[in-house]
Order: C-alpha cells, then structure tokens, then sequence
C-alpha cells in the first residue's frame, strides 16, 4: 500500500506513516487470508493505533506549529476524529466478539482514513 509519493519530506512523520501503512496492511491481509483467526491481530492493531495516534499525533501537531501551518485547528481536528474513530470501532467490535462484518468495517475505515489523510491532508502540510 506504501508509496513514496506519499512521503511529505518530514522524515520522522513519513516513517510513522509507512509503519501505519504497514500495520494496516498486515491486518489486511491477515483478514483475507486468515478467516476468522484474525482476532488478535485485530486487538493488536487497535492497541498499536492507539499508541500510534499519541505519538504520531503529537508529533505532526508540534511540527505544523513549528512552521505556523494554517490548517492547523482544522488538521488537529481530523486527527481528533480518527482517534475516535478508532474507540467507536474498538467498541463495536468488541460488543461482537470481533465478527467478520465489524472487523471488515474497521478495515474499510482504516484504509479510507489512510488515503484520504496521509496521502490528501498531509500532503497540504509540506
């Protein structure tokens, strides 16, 4: 899923970045190749977002101020969303007991959020 194109020449936001790619895409393919043994998989990517979205946040956020982006309001805000994005999938899929139609969803959400944010939104930062 990674491209270099994606890159916005910030080297510590664009490694973060491929990790996301790369942990969603393991998480892809462990849905597709693996049936219903997904689950810990699915658990582990939630917890790795989670951390994933403090740090990586707080990084991106500090370097757009550190430049006076002018999105800036308005990227920490998408940030925000995804962050609770994250919880209200967590909690559904939880609730299901991780069914293939919630972890499915998450997964369509997960890669939509990744092209639309790290490919469109980030780019306007460089």
């Amino acid at each position: 899923m990674w491209k270099d194109s994606f890159c916005i020449g910030v080297e510590v936001i664009d490694r973060q970045h491929k990790e996301l790619f790369d942990k969603t895409e393991e998480l892809l393919s462990e849905v597709r190749n693996n049936g219903m043994k997904y689950k810990d998989k699915c658990i582990s990517t939630i917890l790795f977002l989670k951390d994933y979205a403090v740090k990586h946040f707080a990084d991106e956020e500090a370097y757009q101020i550190s430049i006076n982006y002018k999105d800036y309001d308005a990227h920490k805000k998408l940030h925000d969303k995804f962050v609770q994005t994250v919880l209200k999938h967590e909690k559904k899929m939880e609730a299901s007991n991780f069914a293939e139609s919630d972890v499915r969803e998450f997964v369509d959400a997960l890669v939509a959020w990744l092209l639309y944010h790290v490919v469109d939104a980030d780019k306007k930062i460089k």
